[in-house]
């Protein structure tokens, strides 16, 4: 079994140290992204929407109905 040294320990640590900076650096970014991706989503299912008014109320209501259904159980 080979021997661990403080050297190692204080190594290994500095490393673990840098990893949690990294990542704790790169999560603003990736949040951003994904903001960004949902906005857009969000603003095609708004100009669906409008597009197809009765359509979605339809669908909406029949959610509902299933949601009504499946927690009634």
């Amino acid at each position: 079994m080979a021997k661990v040294t403080s050297a190692d320990v204080e190594s290994r640590f500095e490393s673990l140290k840098h990893g949690i900076e990294n990542l704790i650096d790169s999560v603003p970014g990736k949040a951003k992204d994904l903001r960004g991706g949902a906005k857009d989503r969000i603003d095609a299912l708004g100009a669906q929407i409008k597009k197809h008014p009765v359509a979605a109320l339809a669908i909406a209501f029949g959610v509902g109905y299933l949601a009504m259904r499946l927690i009634r159980r």
